[in-house]
């Protein structure tokens, strides 16, 4: 049996590592953290983005990868990520950028995906509205944006704001009317209301 592996790391920049001579190499797959030893049996898993520490009879090393995919035959492993790093190679300032950015975007995310529950609770919801009306049907005052944005909160525990409510004007007639709501940008909200007195 082998006593020391080749470990290889690849890129699209190209090969970042290719050494001889590792005793161990400890990665973290997407089902956990790996220990790799010569002689491992043959195995193909994915990597979560994590450090890499690998080791050998003199040194340890430290580097850091995005997310990739290792193939291990022996005594010797292959690693293909979208990027590579040793630990004095990274630039801790651009890290911060792209942890800032990335939890931005996961932020987005979330408010989109929220703003699109919200629009599938709207659709299954006949808000009904009491008012006072004349024998013409006309309501005295009318329905406002306001209105309606305070009982879908107190009926239905829905928060929208009332600006984002696409009503021209209050509506002044008994019956249903369709109101949209922008709850965000390519999420729109649609509600029936019915005005009864």
């Amino acid at each position: 049996m082998a006593k020391t592996m080749k470990l290889t790391i690849i890129t699209p920049n190209g090969t970042i590592l290719d050494r001889e001579g590792v005793t161990y190499l400890e990665v973290k797959g997407t089902e956990g953290m790996l220990g790799i030893m010569p002689g491992h049996s043959p195995f193909v898993t994915t990597l979560a983005p994590s450090p890499i520490m690998f080791k050998t009879e003199m040194h340890k090393y430290d580097m850091a990868m995005s997310e990739g995919i290792i193939y291990v035959d022996f005594s010797k492993v292959t690693i293909l990520a979208d990027a590579a790093f040793f630990k004095n190679q990274i630039d801790f300032k651009l890290v911060k950028e792209l942890l800032a950015n990335a939890k931005e975007r996961l932020a987005v995310a979330k408010e989109k995906e929220e703003a699109k529950k919200i629009a599938e609770k709207l659709a299954g919801i006949q808000l009904k509205v009491l008012v006072k009306a004349g024998e013409n049907g006309k309501i005295f005052g009318g329905v406002s944006a306001r209105e309606i944005a305070d009982l879908l909160k107190e009926n239905y525990k829905i928060e929208v704001d009332k600006k984002k409510i696409e009503l021209k004007d209050a509506i002044k007639l008994l019956g249903t009317t369709n109101v949209q709501i922008k709850l965000y940008e390519g999420v729109i909200g649609k509600l029936k209301i019915d005005v009864i007195s």
